[in-house]
């Protein structure tokens, strides 16, 4: 009995083993791991079948095809929104798409990220439940994608080249999607849209320290931007939509990357104007104020910033700058190398949205962009700002009054000792200068003043 059980045990992990050989000699082994685990979903194979005109030949398996393609969406009774994909690679080289750049309006306004719920997979075809999206009772309903997003995966995609990361990669979508409903049916249409693409791009901070205080902890402004050029000549920039994640970060450390999360991610979007400002509070002593503009050229940046070798580098080849967000640091010491105790950090900067014009012609389209972030160093030469410092550079900015006061201290001085009948005459034409600048420019504008407001009276009566 014990030696048939044995058997029987034998024989089934020879066919486990024959079983996972065919598997993996086939490619479809990493398919059962991502089948879909939700039986209220139907495959994305069996939804795209539905349509007469799909062909599944038509999307062959590709595998240095790395890219994420957008083929279809569907609606559902539960309101809910579905993106299905085509993937190339994916039974060699397996990839999730993250998130999708989408407006709800046939025009594109108000385009911002989506984040997407893979459903499940069947060969090169995925299903996708893009979150935050409720199906609205709207006859006709819009959905302009712009693009999708997947992660950044070394050895297959390319690198910046310098102190930037690359989080997620983009492919362009550039569709609008329209679906229509009458009497219970929906019809999709689909129209190809135009987008504008990021061809070079660099994230990056300055630090403006905001002024010593009596107080063991000091503070800085850390000021957000991201500089970057496209496959446009853009003649005038007037509004941009800009998406990126904060993070707080605590710790008692003089390197950044040391320090411990404080919190949870939180994305963030926001919209910049061209005549929008920003400035540091600099309520310190001896602070110096900044005050920047949320939109401007390349060019005006580096004129305007004093920046090290690795950002003037970095924004170089660049066309304009979008400075986005400040965020507030705390450290004690200097600026530059004091101990940091809590700063945010600010990653996966994306542009969504840009307002321009180009030859002539005003456009108002998304935007195709990947995920960056930079490194944690300031892009510009901070100042160890303390009492010292401070003091030190209070009199080097006043060094020349504080000069010429004493040179006039001295001089009056060695008149009184070796001039002593001098300098009582000295002093009686000062005093006469005085009196003159008082008749001139106080006592007879006065006078005058006076005169015409009593003719005035004097008439009335």
């Amino acid at each position: 009995m014990l030696k048939l059980q044995a058997n029987k045990t034998l024989q089934g992990y020879v066919l486990f083993f024959l079983l996972l050989a065919v598997m993996l000699v086939s490619g479809w082994f990493v398919l059962p791991a991502f089948a879909d685990t939700t039986p209220q979903y139907t495959s994305a194979l069996a939804d795209l079948q539905k349509d007469k005109d799909f062909n599944a030949s038509d999307y062959p398996d590709k595998e240095n095809d790395y890219s994420i393609q957008v083929i279809q969406i569907a609606e559902t009774q539960n309101k809910e929104l579905f993106v299905y994909t085509y993937q190339p690679s994916q039974k060699t080289m397996y990839f999730v798409a993250t998130s999708i750049n989408m407006s709800l309006t046939d025009s594109g306004e108000g385009t911002k990220p989506f984040g997407l719920t893979l459903l499940n997979c069947v060969g090169v075809f995925c299903k996708y439940k893009v979150e935050g999206v409720t199906v609205s009772g709207e006859l006709v309903r819009y959905y302009n994608i712009t693009s999708i997003y997947r992660p950044w995966q070394k050895g297959i995609d390319e690198e910046t080249g310098n102190d930037n990361t690359v989080d997620e990669v983009v492919f362009d979508v550039s569709q609008l999607w329209t679906v229509v409903c009458v009497d219970g049916d929906l019809s999709y249409y689909r129209t190809d849209t135009e987008t504008i693409t990021i061809t070079k791009k660099y994230v990056d901070y300055l630090r403006y320290p905001n002024g010593w205080k009596f107080s063991f902890v000091k503070d800085s402004c850390d000021s957000h931007y991201v500089a970057f050029s496209t496959d446009r000549d853009i003649e005038y920039l007037f509004d941009a939509t800009v998406s990126y994640v904060t993070q707080a970060y605590i710790g008692n450390t003089a390197v950044t990357e040391d320090m411990e999360p404080n919190g949870g991610e939180h994305e963030q979007t926001v919209h910049l104007q061209d005549v929008d400002e920003a400035s540091n509070k600099a309520d310190g002593w001896w602070a110096e104020k900044h005050t920047w503009n949320r939109i401007e050229r390349v060019a005006d940046f580096k004129k305007n910033e004093d920046l090290t070798a690795a950002a003037n580098e970095g924004i170089t080849g660049k066309q304009w700058v979008l400075r986005f967000a400040e965020t507030g640091v705390s450290y004690s010491g200097g600026a530059a190398s004091g101990s940091v105790l809590s700063h945010i950090k600010v990653t996966d900067v994306t542009i969504l949205q840009l307002h321009f014009k180009s030859n002539g012609k005003i456009y108002n389209l998304g935007v195709v962009d990947n995920k960056q972030s930079g490194d944690s160093k300031p892009g510009n030469k901070v100042e160890n700002v303390n009492f010292f410092t401070g003091l030190k550079n209070w009199f080097e900015d006043t060094w020349q009054l504080l000069v010429s006061i004493i040179v006039v201290v001295i001089l009056l001085v060695l008149l009184i000792v070796f001039f002593p009948t001098v300098f009582p005459i000295i002093l009686t034409c000062l005093k006469w200068l005085v009196k003159g600048v008082w008749f001139i420019f106080i006592k007879c504008p006065y006078r005058l003043i006076k005169a015409i407001v009593d003719k005035c009276k004097g008439g009335g009566a």
